[in-house]
């Protein structure tokens, strides 16, 4: 086995052995790890790209070297899509976590720190691949990174704010203000208590039971609103992208209409 390959076994029996520490059992451990594989894998892949170069530089070396032709762009485009992807990668990862029981009945219990520490962990690896490439490029430029950081930050922003507006008021739902790919608690009062979600709703939603459960408010079990009037409402997470298009789509309305002759 080469050391690459024994640097990536050894990191996957480390996330192995940390999930499984949640609950003291393997099974679910390997069972949450394999329900957020991919997630893991983008998540950690900053860093494989970052230890390649290093090891295997001849045929990895090219990947953190930016275009000395455009280096304030190229440097733009890795941390755009650098972090873009790890705060992403966190808020899908939160959505299996979250609904682990109500759609594959594996018995979770998320530690407390994992929720306080999400962010910080999820924004390392991007930094070290930014890290790897300052190192490894003469025309890094500081410029570039700072714009896409920024252009990230405000991407996932939109994202993250169009959930937290859907996501029902904790004393609706009983429980405390959610993360996705931020924490709840960044968002002023009139976010998380907002509750925009009403019957029209429901009902374009409705064929979401289908796919039940793990998809609308159940009127039962641990999963259960402490109103029952959000029970047949879509949770945030399945209706965020349609209302994030909705507001990027031009109504008919606010079209130009043609003079009439």
């Amino acid at each position: 086995m080469s050391e690459t390959a024994r640097w990536i076994f050894a990191i996957a029996v480390l996330l192995s052995v940390a999930i499984a520490w949640w609950r003291g059992r393997l099974s679910a451990g390997l069972q949450i790890l394999f329900l957020i594989r991919w997630q893991a894998f983008l998540t950690i892949s900053p860093i494989l790209i970052a230890l390649l170069s290093i090891k295997v530089p001849e045929m990895f070396g090219n990947l953190v070297i930016l275009d000395p032709s455009h280096p304030c762009r190229e440097s733009f485009y890795v941390a755009f899509v650098g972090f873009a992807s790890a705060w992403m990668s966190l808020a899908l990862v939160t959505i299996v976590l979250d609904r682990a029981q109500e759609r594959f009945r594996v018995e979770l219990e998320v530690p407390h720190w994992f929720w306080l520490c999400a962010g910080l962990l999820f924004t390392a690896p991007p930094l070290v691949l930014m890290w790897r490439v300052h190192r490894a490029s003469a025309n890094f430029r500081w410029l570039g990174f700072g714009g896409g950081f920024v252009a990230a930050l405000l991407i996932v922003l939109v994202v993250d704010t169009i959930f937290h507006l859907l996501d029902p008021p904790p004393a609706l739902t009983g429980r405390p203000v959610r993360r996705f790919a931020f924490a709840g608690s960044l968002y002023p009062f009139l976010v998380t208590n907002a509750n925009p979600m009403g019957r029209v709703s429901k009902l374009i939603f409705r064929p979401l039971h289908l796919f039940d459960p793990g998809y609308l408010w159940p009127d039962q079990g641990p999963g259960a609103p402490a109103d029952p009037g959000l029970v047949g409402l879509p949770y945030p997470e399945q209706s965020c992208p349609c209302r994030a298009r909705a507001a990027t789509t031009p109504s008919r309305s606010s079209r130009p209409r043609k003079a009439r002759q």
